[in-house]
């Protein structure tokens, strides 16, 4: 699909010769963030997933609510499951995924708590699962 005049801001920051800091990504607006994920400080586009990579998505995170729900109620901590999470591995270079699914302890959001990486449990399937596996260090 061609870009469209909103995409406009794409082409501006390629090609990029320096990287995007962490405060420099904190500034951008949400509909730009929701759309690319920061790669040792360089901007990588998102692309729509395929319907059928959605559904998956969304029966990966109905069933690790299913569990999470049951573990609650067995007395575990509090965790929540969400699938459009910003969530920053590394401030430098700046490294920001958005992944499919992700479970994580829950957060005080009153007190502005953000999520960490090491409390997430991230799930991703197919060519994903490998990049961003590696991304942590985790095997």
């Amino acid at each position: 699909m061609p870009a469209s005049t909103e995409d406009n801001w794409l082409h501006s920051i390629r090609p990029q010769l320096s990287g995007i800091s962490a405060e420099e990504y904190e500034k951008l607006p949400e509909e730009i963030s929701r759309a690319i994920e920061i790669v040792d400080g360089h901007v990588v586009y998102r692309e729509s997933p395929a319907p059928s990579h959605q559904i998956a998505s969304r029966r990966l995170a109905n069933v690790l609510e299913r569990c999470a729900r049951q573990a609650m109620n067995r007395g575990h901590d509090c965790v929540t499951v969400n699938n459009d999470v910003d969530l920053r591995l590394r401030d430098v270079p700046l490294l920001n995924r958005r992944p499919d699914v992700v479970m994580y302890r829950c957060l005080d959001r009153d007190r502005g708590e953000r999520l960490p990486a090491q409390h997430s449990a991230r799930a991703a399937g197919g060519r994903d699962r490998i990049a961003r596996l590696g991304d942590t260090g985790h095997d």
